[in-house]
């Protein structure tokens, strides 16, 4: 291939399948290429300086590399794009915009646009499904750490390696929410430090963490899968909850295979030493998490429209309708 050829090459990998954006970076890339024999020359070279960024697909590899804790694969990737010129501020920034991209899927959000590829929508779409807000807000504020760290770094790239490092690690570890309750009701202090990044394990004794409430259930199956817990969430009526004993009702079957035997492997992994058993009952448990949350929501909504301010302004434009944002604001 040509030494133009590589620059298109290079133009059409970071726009994605965007004609726009294509365009756009061409006319960029002409605008400050080099002269030769009275004709302007695009060069690989040239057009890597100019973007000065990471493509989007080797963000998302970046992401994922990080998501499956490949500690080598990880690392070497950062130094592959760094050896094309990426800087290591830019590598943070694309994926705290990723990271933040993924989290408004994951809150119903739709940021399609006529630039996104496909490949990105599809990944997206995955890491929303799979990944709790728990985690996906502790990535962010783990990455928005180590870019203020990169940005002011004497050696940006060993600081850049070392910061998502500590966001693969740290992914891990239970949030501060849990750590409290675990601290607060006696977990022993003198646990042994967890090896080899993985987290710490608890007691195989009755253990002070295990869950009491549907809302803890959810949580605790939400460490390994993600999946599983919004199903629980939205689909499952509690129906009794003694640990290792647990009763649900479903109102929608599982999708992605046998319910019973995935939400037990999640108990049992959740809490070592402890062998959980599941039952699917076909009656009780009353509302599901979903359900009960859409009831507070319509309760919410009938307050408001009962008060004074709102039913003068109703009579007067009948064909008004009350904007989400005035519940949201209202809760």
């Amino acid at each position: 291939m040509t030494a133009e050829g590589d620059a298109l090459a290079l133009i059409a990998q970071a726009a994605e399948g965007s004609a726009r954006d294509g365009l756009s970076m061409l006319d960029q890339a002409i605008a400050h290429a080099e002269m030769g024999d009275g004709d302007p020359v695009v060069t690989a070279t040239q057009v890597r300086d100019m973007l000065g960024l990471s493509d989007r697909g080797s963000t998302r590899r970046l992401l994922g590399l990080l998501l499956e804790g490949d500690t080598g694969a990880l690392l070497g990737a950062v130094r592959d794009q760094y050896a094309l010129g990426v800087e290591p501020l830019a590598l943070m920034r694309g994926l705290l915009e990723l990271t933040h991209a993924v989290t408004l899927v994951k809150a119903g959000r739709d940021i399609a646009s006529p630039g996104q590829s496909a490949e990105e929508r599809e990944a997206i779409a995955d890491w929303a499904s799979q990944l709790g807000f728990a985690p996906l807000h502790r990535l962010w504020q783990l990455l928005l750490k180590g870019h203020d760290e990169v940005a002011s770094a004497v050696l940006p790239i060993e600081s850049c390696e070392m910061a998502l490092l500590r966001a693969m690690h740290a992914g891990t570890m239970p949030d501060p929410a849990e750590l409290a309750r675990m601290l607060r009701e006696g977990l022993p202090a003198g646990m042994p430090a967890p090896q080899g990044g993985e987290p710490a394990k608890l007691p195989s004794e009755p253990s002070a963490a295990l869950p009491r409430t549907m809302e803890e259930l959810v949580a605790l199956v939400d460490r390994s899968k993600p999946s599983l817990a919004n199903h629980l969430n939205d689909c499952a009526a509690l129906v009794s909850l003694d640990p290792p004993e647990v009763a649900v009702r479903l109102t929608h079957d599982w999708p992605q295979g046998d319910f019973k035997r995935d939400l037990t492997q999640a108990l049992n992994s959740a809490v070592p030493g402890m062998k959980w058993t599941v039952r699917l009952e076909e009656s009780g448990g009353g509302a599901t998490l979903q359900q009960k949350e859409q009831a507070e929501k319509a309760a919410a909504r009938a307050a408001i429209m009962e008060t004074p301010v709102v039913k003068a302004a109703m009579a007067a434009f009948p064909d008004a309708e009350l904007d989400d944002k005035l519940e949201q604001w209202s809760a």
